[in-house]
């Protein structure tokens, strides 16, 4: 039997489809890389198929076999096709990985909630609060921890920064949108980045978010409606998507999930071009987003709805079979009228129930288009995040009550009459501390939101009296744990 036809019985016994041998080797993405598993098995399937072609490699003698040679070929063609079997099999393995995932992507998103819809905003740093500070400052107004961060960044932004994996080690996801801009606002070529000029660049960004172990939401260029031109051609942006894509799979970094940000009004009926001149394709996006606003208030723009803004955005989206996010949306308040901003808020919830492949919201706090511009529009925010249709993550998450400790005082502890004595403790939780809050002897004395949790006790029992504190930690979800100390007066 020749070379060619073990290897040809091999590859039919392992999949059926290897009529011709290099249906084993490899496939190629737009960019021209390698796709699939191993690159390493491919090039090993590549040297076998070579061998049973009878293509001698480079180094390999050409004069004719002595007879001791080709009894030690005889020898090796044993272990040689025993590998062989071992290698085919790997590189269909490989063939048929590289295939799924370039037609379809990550079999699916780990971000996605089954039931519900993941909640999120934006916060950038507002007045002296930092963006971390921030955000823990919106969700003490509404009760509870955002499951999605959404920040934003330009092209050589040494992402994820130390701010964004703190955000993720606080729980959240992390939504980031990766705008091709250059340090001082000129545009990074979608046309330069699809022909390879930031390949390196590239993989050093997929490498830093594979090494963070947890899903992230990436956007390239969201609305790229208005660089068209100054970017380049809507065929150079999608090569482009392509490529960035390409290169993050190729270096393992499937936990990110590509996320496509468009503007609402590219889907209203008889925009030109359309959304499907921009769109990728299926196979290298995750989630189909969109960013829109109620412009009431601004150049005579007329009120609308939640619903009227978004809806053919989702009559065009959800066929497709994603997840879709609504990654911007606000609105400012009608001074006229101080109770329509609340109640376009809660009208929400309504729109959304009717639209079940929504999985994710999030509200774009900044600029004047502030959530908390009033107690109400607050109030409405609160019991949308809090609906327990929003915090699908927070109770999938929860899997125990809070830990909390009493660092100070000991136990039996001393403390000295018409003394003021610093109570400190520790808290932690699967899915965050809301709050923990500190009573002496029956009597609430403090709440604290933010670590180090203390409180400070004035000491006015008489000499010689037992002292009960009692510290509770609360998790966003409302379960909550105590511990107790007992002191004495002295």
């Amino acid at each position: 039997m020749s070379r060619l036809n073990v290897v040809r019985l091999l590859c039919e016994g392992s999949g059926g489809r290897a009529d011709n041998i290099d249906k084993c080797l490899v496939r190629r993405d737009h960019g021209g890389r390698q796709q699939g598993g191993s690159a390493r098995l491919l090039a090993a399937c590549k040297t076998m198929a070579a061998w049973a072609k009878g293509v001698r490699p480079l180094g390999y003698s050409s004069a004719k076999p002595t007879r001791e040679a080709e009894r030690l070929n005889t020898r090796s063609t044993v272990l040689v096709v025993t590998l062989l079997s071992f290698l085919m099999t790997g590189c269909y393995a490989a063939a048929s990985i590289g295939d799924s995932q370039s037609a379809s992507g990550p079999a699916s998103s780990p971000s996605v909630p089954a039931n519900g819809v993941l909640v999120g905003t934006s916060a950038p740093p507002r007045h002296t609060r930092s963006r971390l500070a921030e955000i823990a400052h919106l969700e003490r107004l509404v009760g509870r921890r955002f499951d999605i961060d959404h920040r934003y960044s330009i092209w050589l932004d040494r992402i994820p920064t130390a701010e964004m994996r703190a955000t993720i080690a606080q729980g959240r996801i992390l939504l980031l949108n990766w705008n091709p801009r250059g340090p001082r606002g000129g545009a990074i070529a979608w046309a330069n980045i699809a022909a390879g000029k930031y390949d390196s660049w590239i993989a050093s960004r997929a490498d830093a978010f594979r090494a963070l172990r947890v899903p992230v939401l990436l956007a390239f260029h969201h609305e790229p409606e208005s660089s068209r031109g100054t970017h380049g051609s809507l065929s150079d942006y999608r090569r482009a998507w392509h490529r960035i894509v390409s290169i993050f799979r190729e270096r393992g970094a499937r936990n990110v999930e590509w996320v496509w940000i468009m503007m609402a009004h590219t889907f209203a009926p008889g925009a030109s071009p359309p959304p499907d001149a921009y769109y990728p394709g299926d196979e290298v996006v995750d989630w189909i987003a969109v960013d829109g606003y109620n412009w009431f208030g601004w150049r005579g723009r007329p009120w609308r709805s939640f619903e009227e803004i978004f809806a053919p955005f989702y009559a065009w989206a959800s066929p497709r079979g994603k997840p879709l996010m609504i990654a911007e949306f606000g609105l400012l308040e009608d001074r006229a009228n101080p109770a329509r901003k609340p109640l376009w808020i809660s009208e929400m919830r309504q729109t959304l129930t009717a639209w079940p492949a929504v999985k994710a919201l999030v509200y774009w706090n900044s600029r004047g288009w502030w959530f908390d511009s009033s107690p109400s529009a607050v109030a409405a925010f609160a019991a949308l995040a809090n609906d327990p249709s929003f915090r699908v993550r927070e109770t999938a998450q929860d899997r125990e009550r809070p830990a909390v400790r009493i660092k100070r005082p000991r136990n039996r502890a001393a403390v000295h009459r018409r003394s003021t004595v610093r109570v400190l403790a520790t808290a932690s939780d699967d899915t965050g501390v809301r709050h923990v809050e500190f009573w002496v002897n029956g009597r609430r004395r403090c709440v604290d939101d933010a670590r180090p949790y203390a409180c400070r006790w004035y000491v006015g029992s008489r000499r010689g009296a037992r002292n009960l504190i009692r510290v509770v930690a609360h998790d966003v979800v409302g379960r909550k744990r105590s511990r107790y100390v007992r002191v004495w007066t002295r």
